[in-house]
């Protein structure tokens, strides 16, 4: 037997739906996105958009507000 969630990601493979409307359609959209993950990286295509996060340096560190003339550390 094949689940709906299947046939979403067959036609998604096959590029008759986008896959936003996978997604979108899914009964299931946490299976759907695993299946859709292992599409694009059979094609080497990007999963995660993870590698554009960067560590805050400033995070916790003082600041100066040139406005009121005071520092902060938020």
């Amino acid at each position: 037997m094949i689940t709906f969630d299947y046939c979403i990601i067959d036609l998604f493979e096959k590029g008759l739906i986008t896959e936003d409307t996978a997604i979108a359609y899914a009964s299931n959209r946490a299976g759907v996105n695993r299946g859709i993950d292992s599409i694009k990286n059979v094609r080497g295509e990007k999963t995660t958009t993870l590698g554009t996060l960067e560590v805050d340096n400033l995070y916790g560190k003082t600041k100066k507000d040139y406005k009121t003339n005071t520092w902060s550390t938020s």
